[in-house]
């Protein structure tokens, strides 16, 4: 399937009031330090409707977008390579419209990643200067799609749905307090040297396998643990069946620690409030047993555990942790999968005026032996979203077809 796709504009969307002097620098937090310069991707589909001439819509949307970088507004503003904080003078966010000689259910019905790449902003790596990028994609069916990427240097996948949602609805107000949180040894200096994942993607496939409320139950049968969620169980799953008969296999799973935290930190916080948590495959461990060391793992992540990593001395128990971690996986011959859940952000709520998504996707994410899951359209469903090597896909699905699990 080849989908033509015209540039039609692009210009810089900048807040439509100017940030008060008092605000024009946000320090990042240590959390935030320790991400390398990629970006997160989310497309929202939305099904074909006319309620406004296509003039009209864009010009609505970025009208709301511009009001809504007056509360998200170190978005519009600039990274500078080896510092740690975001200079904050309203430079303004790349925005891009196109036109799609397609149909939005050919992208839908049968996902396809090569083409979902070009729905969202080109950000190369090695330019984390800009923050945030908007693409408006224009199907001639009369269908939508528009594209968020999001510098993982400023914040995650959390961040990233309550900007989606901000900008929709207008009642989102963040609170960029994480570095308060996780202040970093130094104001104006980079913590740790940021590295960019090693990115192999002549040779990464990315499938997406769907879940139905059904499978998952059948699953957390299949399992049999007690008080187990979705996503330990499904991780339990893919870790298991992403395993070789050779060489050893670990596992960090990001924590979302902003309702772990005691205190709870406030839901609007905006930034990089992920732990990771860290596990190792035992080869002759049951699928029990896989999951019971996936939940057992989140777990640790509690109130003691973040509480060490608060205030000025948090940096160094996390830098410990962290070398402990690293002697594992600097092993060439360790292979290391990375998971990362949106399950449960309400992305399938997210109405900007002409009605709900039809279909919410991560994009671009083509990172070697990356793993996201996210809620699907139907309700109890999930979406697990496979980066590796072919070789690797291949033997990931003849496992996971013997659970005869997918819908």
């Amino acid at each position: 399937m080849n989908m033509k796709i015209d540039i039609i504009s692009k210009e810089l969307i900048k807040p439509n009031s100017p940030t008060p002097s008092s605000l024009r620098t946000l320090n990042l937090s240590f959390l935030d330090l320790l991400n390398p310069p990629i970006f997160y991707s989310l497309l929202l589909f939305y099904s074909s409707f006319d309620p406004h001439p296509s003039n009209n819509l864009t010009k609505l949307l970025k009208t709301s977008l511009s009001n809504t970088l007056n509360f998200f507004y170190p978005l519009a503003g600039r990274l500078k390579v080896g510092e740690s904080s975001i200079d904050c003078h309203d430079q303004g966010v790349n925005y891009v419209e196109t036109r799609v000689h397609g149909y939005i259910s050919d992208l839908t019905g049968d996902p396809r990643p090569d083409i979902l790449k070009k729905l969202v902003v080109k950000n190369e790596n090695s330019n984390y200067e800009e923050l945030l990028s908007i693409q408006v994609n224009l199907f001639e069916c009369g269908g939508l799609a528009i594209g968020v990427s999001l510098s993982h240097i400023v914040g995650d996948a959390d961040s990233l749905c309550s900007f989606v949602r901000g900008w929709a609805t207008g009642f989102v107000l963040p609170r960029f307090i994480s570095a308060e949180l996780f202040p970093p040894r130094k104001a104006n200096r980079i913590v740790i040297p940021r590295t960019i994942p090693s990115n192999e993607s002549d040779r990464i496939v990315t499938r997406n396998f769907v879940f139905d409320a059904s499978s998952i139950a059948k699953l957390k049968a299949l399992v049999g643990l007690e008080y187990m969620t979705t996503v330990e169980a499904l991780t339990g799953l893919v870790w298991k069946c992403a395993a070789r008969e050779s060489g050893k296999l670990v596992a960090f799973h990001a924590v979302n620690i902003r309702r772990r935290m005691v205190p709870r930190a406030p839901e609007d916080v905006f930034g990089n409030m992920l732990l990771m948590a860290f596990m190792v495959y035992d080869e002759k461990a049951s699928l029990r047993e896989t999951v019971a060391v996936v939940k057992e793992a989140i777990g640790k992540i509690d109130r003691e555990y973040i509480g060490a990593r608060l205030g000025k001395d948090g940096l160094e128990v996390n830098l410990k942790s962290a070398g402990r971690i690293g002697e594992i996986v600097s092993n060439k011959d360790v292979r290391v999968l990375r998971f990362s859940s949106w399950c449960k952000f309400p992305l399938y709520e997210v109405d900007f005026g002409w009605g709900k998504p039809i279909w919410a996707s991560p994009v671009g994410l083509n990172v070697k032996d990356s793993i996201f899951l996210l809620d699907s359209k139907s309700k109890g469903g999930v979406e697990v979203w496979v980066n590796m090597e072919k070789e690797d896909m291949d033997l990931f699905v003849r496992n996971l077809l013997m659970f005869s699990l997918l819908s």
